[in-house]
């Protein structure tokens, strides 16, 4: 399976060494939490993850070609 990981503004300057994108082959289902740890981001830093425009959970299991956008902490005020 083709796993593409997004991840966002705000993952990136916490990983400023990770590009945008990251491709991962994957020859049997995972959760999104144990992609994450495949591709070295830390899954507490990440609030929000998306699937197909949709929030899904870091149990989530990942069992097809999937685009897995990772939205990071929020801030403002």
């Amino acid at each position: 399976m083709d796993i593409t990981v997004k991840l966002s503004n705000s993952m990136l300057l916490i990983y400023e060494d990770k590009k945008e994108t990251e491709k991962l082959v994957i020859d049997k289902p995972m959760t999104v939490n144990e992609i994450l740890m495949e591709i070295g981001v830390n899954p507490i830093l990440a609030p929000m993850i998306l699937i197909d425009s949709k929030r899904v959970g870091k149990n989530h299991i990942i069992d097809s070609n999937e685009l897995i956008t990772v939205i990071g902490p929020l801030a403002g005020g």
